[in-house]
């Protein structure tokens, strides 16, 4: 009986997570340093948290029992994003990190659509750290800053001058899918792609969390991910060629968003 009691006295805490797209994620548990450490690390981590690592634990609180925890839980999770950043109080890591990182009206994810050059993609881990994109996906075959051996690539490096350290990134095998839960999730798949239907980039503005998909140097964006795009933007050419190449036309968009 005293252990029946005992346990149900554990306390319990209610937390918040700020993501790698400065997304914010509510949750309790009854062991907050191993809930993070799931969060970040293991298979068995939320789904929200899993596809937007590394995640930051930004404020707590301790509560008696579990069914506290779940009721302030969802009570926290009603709230606005404004509200909860009043919860959070004004932290100074918050703060500064969305001040630097979210120079966008709203957050931007950079997606590269089998980008297969390493020129290409290392440029644009520098120019997305600069512009402050919250996050890259490296979609199907685009190489990565670390090799198989999960060790730092020199000629990565050489290019990206280290963005890759600043600037949070993931691999996936299947971009649609992660564009998909994106979408789900109120992001706008833009991609950045000559069609029938692509407008002016110049014409666009951010209204909502973006991302911006990138294609392949010469196939370009997909057919599946143009199909599953909100909106298709292109860069108006008036030469003999009638395409730039991919570091140069992200570096072009991303700035004329951010300005935009």
């Amino acid at each position: 009986m005293m252990k029946k009691m005992k346990a149900l006295e554990t306390p319990c805490f209610v937390y918040i997570l700020e993501c790698a797209d400065t997304s914010l994620y509510v949750g309790s548990t009854n062991d907050l340093e191993k809930r993070l450490h799931q969060h970040n690390n293991a298979k068995s981590g939320a789904h929200y948290t899993k596809i937007r690592r590394p995640v930051v634990l930004q404020y707590s609180e301790q509560v008696s029992t579990y069914a506290e925890a779940r009721a302030r839980e969802a009570e926290i999770k009603r709230l606005k994003r404004s509200e909860k950043l009043e919860l959070i109080n004004g932290t100074p890591l918050i703060k500064k990190h969305i001040e630097k990182r979210n120079s966008f009206k709203h957050p931007v994810i950079l997606l590269l659509d089998n980008v297969r050059s390493v020129q290409n993609v290392a440029s644009l881990f520098r120019i997305a750290d600069c512009v402050g994109v919250v996050k890259i996906i490296l979609g199907g075959v685009t190489p990565a800053p670390l090799d198989r051996f999960q060790k730092p690539r020199k000629d990565f490096a050489k290019i990206s001058l280290g963005a890759e350290k600043s600037i949070p990134w993931e691999s996936v095998e299947n971009p649609l899918h992660a564009l998909k839960q994106y979408k789900k999730d109120g992001f706008e798949i833009v991609a950045l792609e000559q069609t029938k239907n692509s407008i002016n980039y110049t014409d666009f503005k951010i209204t909502k969390p973006m991302i911006l998909v990138l294609g392949a140097e010469v196939e370009g964006v997909s057919k599946r991910i143009l199909a599953q795009s909100d909106v298709c933007l292109e860069i108006p050419m008036v030469g003999e060629k009638e395409s730039l190449n991919v570091a140069i036309s992200g570096a072009i968009a991303l700035f004329k968003m951010r300005d935009n």
